[in-house]
Order: C-alpha cells, then structure tokens, then sequence
C-alpha cells in the first residue's frame, strides 16, 4: 500500500513539473488593446499588404515549434492591421457582416481551402468569427479567431494536422488573448 501511494506521489511530481517546465517558455505578447500567450519565443514582422482601399501594414507575431518539439500544431499566429476609420469599425453594425464575410472569403481562397465552421462572437463587446478552413482537402486545419476592434482586425490563428485537430494547445493559445 506505503508502495502504490509513494509511486502515485512520484507520478504525480513528475506530471507538476512537466506541466511547470512547459510553462517556463510561455511569452507574452502585449499591445495597448490586448495580451496573449504564446508558448514560446516568438517573431515580430511588418509586412505592407496590397488591398482595395490601398497598402496597409500588417504586424505578424508567430511561432513554429522545431520539429522535434512534438508539438501539436505547426504554427501559432497573431496578424493585425488598422483599417481607415473612414471604412470600417467595429460600430458599423451596418457593414460587419459584409466584412467578416470578405475577411473570411479571403482567408480560404489565399490557401486554397474550404471553410468548415463559422461562429459568430463578442470579445469584450467587440464583433468577431470563429472559423475552421480544411487547407488542401485533409493537409492542414487552420483554427482562426477573427476580432474588429473598432478600426483594427486582429487575428489569431494555429495551423496543425486534422488528427491532431482539435487539441488543447491550440485551444489554449487561442482562449489566451484577451482585451485589455
């Protein structure tokens, strides 16, 4: 008896600091508007994107874990981009639909993919979609969590295989980001 309790207090230590030492990489990504975890080192870049209403700048934070990690998913992502106020915000009841459902038409056709899920949701009041693209018929599935807070939309994305989708680090990154 003394033997099973002292191996189940010895798993148990094993688990708590496996559990602690994936925590450790855990970086935060912070802007004036929001916060979010990602679970490792992650990179910044500045890109400028050609759209109908001119060049924009889109920041891109992303994470690929190194192969050997075992991770579950590809890539965890965050993109951002600030609209002209003149065209949309997220007070512009009037015209969200039409501009989640061209950000989302956007999103499957730049990868070829077929949108599976569509949800409609609030983030601290602001509008936003949840999506699920198959990328390249059964290749990939891209977890997508789209946000329009007020002239910017931010998204947050992971990309990993359909067998290992859904799972729970891609549900924790993406449950991580929160408005300040």
């Amino acid at each position: 008896m003394i033997k099973s309790i002292l191996l189940f207090l010895f798993a148990s230590f094993i688990s708590l600091s496996l559990v602690k030492s994936q925590s450790i990489g855990q970086k935060l990504f912070e802007t004036k508007d929001y916060k979010i975890l990602f679970p490792n080192q992650f990179t910044k870049s500045i890109q400028p994107v050609l759209t109908s209403l001119g060049k924009l700048e889109m920041t891109i934070i992303s994470y690929e874990p190194n192969s050997d990690l075992n991770d579950s998913n590809y890539v965890y992502m965050l993109m951002e981009s600030d609209y002209p106020d003149s065209t949309i915000h997220s007070d512009k009841t009037e015209l969200l639909d039409d501009f989640f459902q061209a950000s989302i038409n956007g999103a499957v056709k730049n990868v070829n993919g077929k949108l599976l899920k569509e949800t409609k949701i609030l983030t601290g009041g602001f509008p936003g979609r949840l999506i699920e693209i198959d990328y390249q018929n059964g290749l990939a599935v891209i977890n997508m969590k789209m946000i329009l807070i007020r002239n910017k939309m931010v998204m947050v994305q992971t990309i990993t295989t359909p067998r290992k989708y859904p799972n729970l680090t891609a549900k924790n990154f993406i449950s991580s980001f929160t408005l300040k």
